[in-house]
Formats: C-alpha cells, structure tokens, sequence
C-alpha cells in the first residue's frame, strides 16, 4: 500500500522482516498458504487499474482471492489521509483485515473494516483470527 518515493529505512525494513518472519513461521508450519512481503503489487481496482504495494500479505490456500490480513508499516512521512484511503482499498477487493504498523508511536492498529479498528500498544498482543487463528505476537515484541 506504501508508494514511498525513496527506498524504506532500516527501521521499516526490519519490522517488515520481523513481523514477516514469525508470520512466515506460523503459515508454514500449518501449511495454511504463503506469506510475501517487500511490496506485493495488489490490485485495488481494475479498468482503470490501480495497483498498490503492501509490505506484507498473506495468501491463504482456503481464499486464493484477496490477501488477509494486508499489512502496512508506515513512516511518519505518510498522512493519515492517504493511509485511509489505501484502507479502504483493501476492504473494497475483499480483504478481511488490515494491520498498520506504526513505529513512531510503537502501536498496530487492525482495521476489521474501514472504520471498525482497534489501536494495539506495547502491552497489546497482536491476534490472527480467521485462518491465522492462533497467531500471536506482543507488540512490543515487534519493536524490540
């Protein structure tokens, strides 16, 4: 989902591993599909077309359709505006959930729609539901 103009930072690459990895680790053991990250092209609509990139997405071998969830690591560069709009996208081509990482406030927030969301902080553990049911990760795990 990120159109960033110059290559993400240290930072932002090494949240996009780390969340990555202990998902990739999750799915592969169970065999529940695949898991991508370094931004994944998504069509968010076609005709015209519009392709977003997102950090990571996982794959699931049951849906085959939309990625869920559709994560995002934001810097603080990024208005909350555009990162809403790119949101919404998501919802709109079936994804079931969004997380949105933000290393600036060291908090996810996981949109369940477009509007319905709750904000995870460091004590927070971060949940997979649906077929990444059992996935979980303290937030502040993440950041350390």
């Amino acid at each position: 989902m990120t159109q960033h103009s110059s290559p993400a930072g240290h930072e932002h690459g090494y949240l996009d591993f780390r969340l990555g990895a202990r998902l990739e680790a999750f799915v592969t053991e169970r065999k529940l599909g695949w898991v991508s990250g370094g931004e994944v092209g998504i069509y968010t609509r076609r005709n015209p077309d519009r392709v977003r990139g997102a950090d990571i997405v996982f794959l699931s071998r049951q849906r085959e359709v939309a990625p869920d969830p559709v994560v995002e690591i934001i810097p603080p560069e990024d208005r909350w505006q555009d990162v809403r709009q790119k949101i919404e996208e998501c919802f709109e081509i079936g994804v079931d959930s969004v997380w949105i990482v933000e290393p600036e406030n060291t908090a996810v927030h996981v949109y369940q729609s477009a509007t319905d969301f709750a904000r995870l902080g460091n004590d927070d553990v971060l949940k997979g539901d649906g077929t990444l049911a059992g996935f979980a990760l303290r937030v502040g795990d993440l950041f350390e």
